[in-house]
Parts: structure tokens; sequence; C-alpha cells
């Protein structure tokens, strides 16, 4: 099995003074391309606390068409898995100001999972989304 696990501890609003805030618009770090094929796991902690336009978490640019996971500025999370493919924004955030744990998750018949504080929520309809997702930018 060829099963990728990528773990990211996000930071977006720090408890202690501690730690990297991002404002999710243009405050980021850039990292070597990170190409997930087959089964991954995207994982991370979050706390919101600007709930305003689009907030980047994951994504492999800051753009309109790219592969992302990000908050919508409407309460929902917002996933794309495939360049110009289906972006799926049917899942609340919780809580703003709270820390959550999110994982989305590709299973090995290529549906996508996103589970938000150990909940899972089937995503794109139950429509199998194959082909790579890429990390390059964090926040």
């Amino acid at each position: 099995m060829n099963h990728k696990l990528l773990v990211l501890l996000l930071l977006l609003a720090a408890p202690v003074k501690a730690g990297l805030i991002f404002d999710g618009v243009d405050d980021f770090i850039d990292i070597a391309d990170i190409t997930l094929g087959g089964q991954f796991t995207v994982s991370c902690w979050i706390n919101l606390h600007d709930v305003t336009g689009q907030r980047s978490i994951v994504g492999d640019n800051a753009g309109g068409t790219d592969r992302k996971i990000n908050s919508t500025g409407a309460g929902k999370f917002g996933i794309r898995v495939l360049t110009a493919g289906s972006f799926d924004q049917n899942i609340n955030i919780p809580s703003f100001l709270t820390w959550h744990h999110f994982a989305l998750v590709r299973q090995s018949d290529d549906k996508v999972d996103l589970y938000v504080n150990g909940i899972a929520n089937r995503l794109f309809s139950d429509v199998a989304q194959t082909g790579d997702f890429v990390v390059a930018i964090i926040g």
C-alpha cells in the first residue's frame, strides 16, 4: 500500500503568544512541493480568528482554481483536491476562536472525507477525486 501521511501543525492563532500566526491572505510558508497521490491524509490543528474572506490553510498556490483547503468566509471549509476540479464548501466550521482538529483523507477508492474533531463528512457528493493533491504553501 502506498499510503502517504502529511501532518501539518498550523498555528493560526497562538493561545500562549507562541507559534505562527497566518492571516490567510499574504502570510504563508512556501515549502517544496509535496505531491500526494493515491491514498493520503492532510492533518492539522486550526484556530480561526478572522472569518472575513477566504483564508488559506494549505494549497499549491494562492489563487482561484488551484488545489487547496481554506475557510470560505461564510463559516464553511472549502476543499478542492484537483486543479480546476469541484470545490466542496458544504462543511461548517464548528466555532471560531477555538482549536479544532482537521483531517482531509482520500481513501483507496479516491473518495474524500473531511474529519472535523473526529467526525467524518463525505465530500464531493461521494464522487471519486483522482489525481495528485499538491501542497506548496502553509497558511
